[in-house]
């Protein structure tokens, strides 16, 4: 386990990537290197990620592209490729259910999918 600090987008996407693979294996309650990951990703995103409120749309397709994540994943995830062109085209809203499967899956957060912080604002 060798883990460097974050200091560009690439490394950013790579600790990421990283951690979407670790998250899958067993025992990941108690992995050390995901643990420090975390840790320095979130460092990462606190310098780097503007905290304000982001559209629904905006915030799925950075967080793909932050992932290097395309629209076929999307699909694979949706169950459609239809559906998944729907959303990132705007033509299609996120329905709870694809919400709760996006926090879930991907660990994206559901306030800002379902826009909570932008009807606050």
């Amino acid at each position: 386990m060798i883990v460097k600090p974050i200091r560009s987008a690439r490394d950013y996407r790579t600790a990421v990537a990283r951690i979407d693979r670790l998250v899958t294996l067993p025992g990941a309650e108690t992995n050390e290197e995901l643990d420090l990951l975390s840790i320095l990703v979130t460092a990462y995103e606190n310098e780097h990620v503007p905290d304000l409120p982001m559209d629904p749309l905006d915030y799925l397709r950075a967080s793909m592209d932050n992932r290097g994540l395309a629209q076929s994943d999307l699909s694979r995830l949706l169950g459609s490729s239809s559906r998944a062109a729907e959303v990132l085209g705007g033509t299609r809203q996120l329905s709870k259910a694809m919400i709760r499967l996006l926090a879930t899956e991907w660990g994206l957060d559901a306030n800002t999918l379902v826009g909570a912080a932008r009807k606050a604002a």
